[in-house]
């Protein structure tokens, strides 16, 4: 079934108290609940994924990097670096939902898929020194081989069949237009769809009320572009600019400078502050700020002691090399009590990871302190 299709037949089973609802919103129950279904019911080792959930970027450019991008790489590979960034994928507790990657030109086997600390050491065996290997890093996908691959210079475009968090993300990728994308085929089996109409109709309401299902993102910009101004451009070169834009925006705020957004929408800037410890009236000690946890560390301690897992004990970074500072985007108030209720900015998780990187490079970079 298409988008369409879907959002027709929730529509049409609506109680007569919902309120009236637009197509984008309903789009964005569909996705929410699509998520929710996936991660409920394939995280488990042993999970069959069904391929009818799975899509496909055909054809990605890839080009060569040097060793430098990919610190914890020190053999001697050659690696390949797409050259735009993959959309947010479903990951599981255990895994991530990838089912393939393979060359777009040269046919024969797939690669191996491998997390990024396996990629450290893939390709250095006997058995393997021949094979290809691919993993992702900072939301890039990268690709490994060994110098004595005899492909190692016809590798150019990759495909990759995989699961989204929200399908949309493939707009930019697969299709010409918004409007395309909705007569296209929605990644969903039968089954998940029967949860997902019974969610929309049972809860969407509340969801459609939270802070999340009222955020508006690029292809909510397009599409309000071409309808309202009756816009000319087309979607690639509407999405290059607002990433020209966003770029822009994105480098002011790394260097330190306060952004001022129009219309009373208040200035953004990088906060720099110091996560304090306090002690309560029992003596125990906890975090007043939000320190951020390091999930791999808390793992190991919750296999090595499962008392303290029974107790929710934690390990936070320690934040050595910034002399325990963290890094955060804040803002300015707005200049009306209204704004203030109804908006809010939240970058995309890739601001983080890049602004972490920043850091990471130019630990005493100044920014503005409180």
């Amino acid at each position: 079934m298409t988008i369409n299709q879907y959002i027709s037949e929730i529509r049409v089973n609506l109680p007569k108290d919902y309120p009236n609802i637009d197509d984008r919103t309903l789009l964005k129950l569909l996705n929410e609940f699509r998520s929710v279904y996936i991660k409920n019911t394939l995280n488990q080792n042993d999970a069959f994924v069904p391929r009818e959930f799975m899509q496909k970027v055909l054809g990605l450019e890839m080009d060569i990097v040097s060793q430098k991008e990919i610190p914890f790489i020190t053999d001697n590979s050659r690696i390949l670096r797409s050259k735009i960034k993959i959309p947010e994928r479903v990951n599981l507790t255990h895994r991530e939902l990838v089912y393939r990657i393979w060359d777009s030109k040269i046919l024969g086997e797939d690669f191996n898929f491998i997390n990024p600390e396996q990629a450290k050491y893939a390709g250095n065996g006997k058995m393997n020194v021949k094979e290809v290997f691919a993993f992702f890093y900072d939301d890039y996908l990268y690709i490994k081989l060994k110098r004595e691959n005899p492909n190692i210079n016809l590798i150019n475009f990759v495909s990759i069949e995989l699961i989204l968090e929200n399908p949309e993300d493939m707009i930019p990728l697969e299709y010409d237009d918004y409007f395309d994308f909705k007569d296209y085929d929605y990644p969903m089996t039968t089954v998940a769809w029967s949860y997902v109409k019974s969610s929309i109709l049972q809860n969407g309401l509340q969801v459609i009320n939270s802070t999340e299902m009222n955020s508006f993102g690029n292809i909510d910009f397009y599409i309000f572009y071409k309808k309202v101004f009756d816009g000319k451009l087309q979607r690639p070169m509407f999405f290059k600019i607002l990433s020209l834009l966003f770029l822009k925006i994105k480098k002011e705020l790394y260097e330190g400078n306060i952004v001022k957004l129009p219309y009373g929408l208040g200035s953004y800037f990088i906060e720099k502050y110091k996560p304090s410890i306090k002690k309560n009236a029992k003596g125990e000690y906890y975090i007043k700020s939000n320190k951020s946890m390091d999930f791999k560390a808390t793992k190991e301690l919750w296999e090595k002691n499962p008392k303290l897992k029974a107790k929710k004990q934690r390990v936070f970074y320690d934040n050595k090399h910034t002399d325990g500072y963290q890094h955060k985007l804040s803002r300015t108030t707005f200049t009306s009590s209204f704004l203030q209720k109804i908006y809010n900015f939240k970058p995309a998780r890739t601001f983080s990871l890049d602004l972490a990187q920043v850091i990471f490079k130019d630990p005493y970079r100044e920014f503005i302190t409180r």
